[in-house]
């Protein structure tokens, strides 16, 4: 699976020349814990108003589970 990098965000510090982050694998048997409420502002789509999103995010949860494994089998429901 390719992996993208599309740049450091502002402000920039051009005595930073090191650009760090982590990639993992999340498997559908991952029992961690996710924590929704606190992710869902940051994963609303600036086009979609926070009203809207409130059951936009009530209907992603309930079809996720409360797992990180649950998202993963989510997601393999949907593209497969």
């Amino acid at each position: 699976m390719p992996v993208y990098f599309a740049g450091i965000e502002q402000p920039w510090d051009f005595n930073d020349t090191q650009v760090e982050f982590s990639l993992g694998v999340l498997t559908a048997d991952n029992t961690t814990t996710v924590d929704w409420a606190s992710l869902k502002d940051g994963i609303r789509p600036a086009s979609i108003s926070t009203a809207a999103w409130e059951p936009i995010g009530a209907n992603f949860t309930a079809q996720t589970g409360t797992t990180w494994g649950g998202y993963v089998a989510m997601l393999d429901g949907t593209w497969t």
